[in-house]
């Protein structure tokens, strides 16, 4: 399998990230939106997206050994702040099930957001500074917040229109960003 867990884990964070921020931005601008769904779908993702990653680790029963080295480490980091992400976008999950005020929610999913760009920027770190020259550039951060912006419009989108929502803004920033690219 090799490669494709990581192809996997970058593309299924990447969405998750995207959906959550797509949700917070959308949270932010329509009172009526009440879509619940985005939030399941992004601690779905992110847990696949995690569970696919042990299948890199040589040892998989030893990958906490990764997270010593924060201080240092992009790769660490990328662990840390994945586990960080699916902590807080669970909470967000669990505050909306819960019933929690508006503005709770929407903090919860600022936060869940703000955690996931923090990931994909440790996550495009990681392939930064590596020897491959190709992916040693900035393209790199640029091109994974493409897909996560892309992805979790699109994602948030086919889940409005599931549910009869209506997401103008969303559909055509998500559509402007992929006549860009």
């Amino acid at each position: 399998m090799g490669e494709w867990v990581l192809v996997i884990f970058t593309v299924a964070l990447q969405a998750a990230v995207g959906l959550l921020f797509w949700t917070a931005v959308t949270k932010a601008r329509q009172k009526e939106f009440e879509l619940k769904s985005p939030v399941v779908v992004a601690v779905v993702l992110t847990a696949v997206a995690m569970v696919a990653s042990l299948g890199h680790l040589g040892t998989p029963l030893r990958a906490f050994n990764a997270l010593f080295n924060f201080g240092s480490s992009w790769l660490s980091r990328e662990i840390v702040l994945t586990a960080a992400f699916l902590a807080v976008s669970a909470g967000a999950w669990y505050l909306e099930r819960r019933g929690a005020d508006e503005g709770t929610k929407k903090a919860s999913y600022w936060l869940a957001a703000v955690v996931g760009v923090c990931a994909i920027i440790s996550m495009a770190m990681v392939y930064i500074r590596t020897v491959i020259p190709a992916w040693g550039t900035w393209y790199t951060m640029v091109d994974f917040f493409l897909t996560s912006f892309i992805l979790g419009g699109s994602l948030l989108l086919v889940l409005a229109r599931a549910n009869k929502e209506t997401l103008t803004a969303v559909a055509g920033i998500t559509d402007g960003i992929m006549a860009l690219v």
